[in-house]
């Protein structure tokens, strides 16, 4: 039976510049070359703003390398070169969670003081928001199945699926 030994990566610092701010508090640890290397991307008017954070730092990967990428694609290559050539493995990217936003048509008909019935039933917040705010039902049944149970509301009603309108 073989048994293969391990063997880590050899790895290089990574690029960091002069003044690293480092933040101590309790329950948060001093990082290490293991802890795990993650970025995030920013917009500045020079280009895309990297940022490289291991534990509890956090540093500019712009401002010790001097290397300003044009977009979040070029950024993107940049530090999965730059992971690739001090022995990591592809560093993870950290995503803000963003909300969603209403398309043009509704967005249009949102910024002109309309409403739609089919919004009592959207995943939007602000449009969904907006047509619970002009249900005019006593108990508020509208928002709770996603169609309009007064009919006397300000907004297009969609009768589509409705038999008799009597």
């Amino acid at each position: 039976m073989g048994v293969t030994k391990f063997r880590s990566l050899k790895r290089k610092p990574l690029p960091v510049p002069e003044i690293v701010t480092r933040i101590w508090a309790d329950g948060l640890y001093e990082p290490n070359e293991f802890s795990e290397v993650r970025f995030s991307l920013r917009t500045k008017k020079k280009g895309t703003l990297i940022y490289l954070h291991r534990g509890n730092q956090q540093w500019s990967l712009n401002a010790a390398t001097g290397f300003w990428p044009k977009n979040f694609q070029a950024a993107r290559k940049y530090v999965h070169q730059i992971a690739a050539s001090h022995g990591y493995e592809p560093f993870t990217e950290i995503v803000k969670e963003r909300t969603k936003r209403p398309n043009g048509r509704d967005a249009a008909l949102l910024k002109s003081g309309g409403c739609r019935e089919t919004w009592l039933s959207s995943d939007v917040p602000s449009i969904f928001a907006e047509a619970c705010m002009r249900c005019q039902h006593p108990g508020g049944y509208c928002m709770q199945d996603g169609f309009c149970h007064y009919g006397d509301c300000d907004m297009e009603m969609d009768y589509t699926d409705m038999e008799d309108l009597d």
